[in-house]
């Protein structure tokens, strides 16, 4: 049974054109709390993962005394995220620089690269699709299907913006694995990569699906892990179904 992926455009009502615009992000609205952090953002000190960039335009750029500073905030979150987005198509993780909502700025590329050398079963599944996600957009040329989205929700109390990088490989043996790769989150994760494969049986009939989370956050190494990790393991659950929903959709007879 192939599967008609065109299908996914209705799951993810925020994916990006190609090249990015910024009226991609025209619905995206920041929340008085968003914007009650932003007010307070310095670097090494907010409650919103922001580059340094980030924090000194917000501060510069937003009069926040204004009656129209939450307008201003929110046309510069979007053209942020699209500056983020173009970034990491021209430069991959390398090109999307560090967080500094802490003391010590962490660099983006080096919670992915962890994150993927890890994936041993993804390497030993599908090596080529993981060198494309590691090396991206620098490696070997690899025959997927590709977009980016943004969505906004999150695994804690307050939502949490994010931008992802979907990627759809089929393998030699029939196989079908889709990447979500998140590029960015406002709040709690610092990298995360959801793996769906769909492996056909023996006698051809449906696939077979396996699903794998990764994710790496500083809050997991505190106080407030064990309150985190039951978050994600909600929120993944929710994902997953939201998912099979999609593939069951996406599913034809031959």
């Amino acid at each position: 049974m192939p599967v008609r992926f065109s299908l996914i455009f209705s799951l993810f009502s925020f994916w990006l054109s190609s090249p990015p615009s910024i009226n991609d992000f025209g619905d995206l609205t920041l929340d008085a709390g968003e914007l009650d952090a932003l007010r307070k953002c310095k670097p090494g000190d907010c409650a919103l993962r922001l580059g340094g960039q980030a924090v000194a335009r917000f501060q510069a750029e937003v009069p926040w005394d204004a009656p129209d500073a939450g307008r201003r905030a929110n046309l510069l979150a979007r053209q942020l995220l699209l500056k983020y987005a173009e970034a990491y198509l021209k430069g991959g993780d390398g090109a999307l620089g560090a967080a500094h909502d802490e003391r010590k700025p962490r660099l983006v590329a080096d919670d992915f690269r962890a994150l993927i050398q890890d994936a041993t079963n993804l390497y030993a599944l599908a090596p080529q699709l993981a060198g494309y996600l590691a090396q991206y957009p620098g490696g070997p040329a690899v025959p997927v299907e590709e977009f980016l989205y943004w969505a906004k929700g999150g695994l804690g109390t307050e939502p949490s913006i994010t931008l992802h990088h979907l990627v759809i490989y089929r393998d030699a043996a029939g196989g079908i694995f889709v990447a979500n790769k998140q590029l960015y989150a406002s709040r709690y994760l610092d990298a995360s990569m959801l793996i769906l494969w769909l492996a056909p049986p023996p006698d051809g009939k449906g696939y077979y699906l396996l699903a794998g989370v990764r994710g790496r956050s500083r809050l997991l190494e505190g106080f407030t892990a064990r309150m985190l990790r039951g978050r994600i393991e909600e929120e993944t659950r929710s994902y997953l179904r939201i998912y099979l929903d999609w593939l069951r959709k996406s599913l034809s007879p031959a």
